[in-house]
């Protein structure tokens, strides 16, 4: 495939993302976002959906597990299910 873009003159931030998702999608990344600023959140998962989802488990739950699954911590995942219950 053909480049269209000059690489020796992009910034250093889209040379980055050609790298990780392809010259196209950088394309489309930059056109939807251009001139504006896009913070990425450290978590992939929203705070608050996680926690109802950790409500909403039925029967036996591995805190260990859900914590890897959404990327937040143990304890956290342990005092959800913990106001969970004192709620019910």
């Amino acid at each position: 495939m053909e480049r269209t873009v000059d690489l020796d003159a992009l910034q250093d931030i889209f040379i980055s993302l050609i790298d990780l998702i392809g010259e196209e999608n950088t394309l489309l990344i930059w056109e939807n976002y251009k001139g504006g600023q896009l913070s990425i959140p450290s978590h992939l998962y929203n705070r608050k959906k996680v926690s109802q989802l950790i409500k909403d488990q039925q029967g036996p739950v591995d805190s260990r597990k859900l914590a890897v699954k959404y990327g937040y911590s143990e304890k956290w995942v342990r005092q959800i299910m913990r106001d969970s219950h004192e709620d019910h």
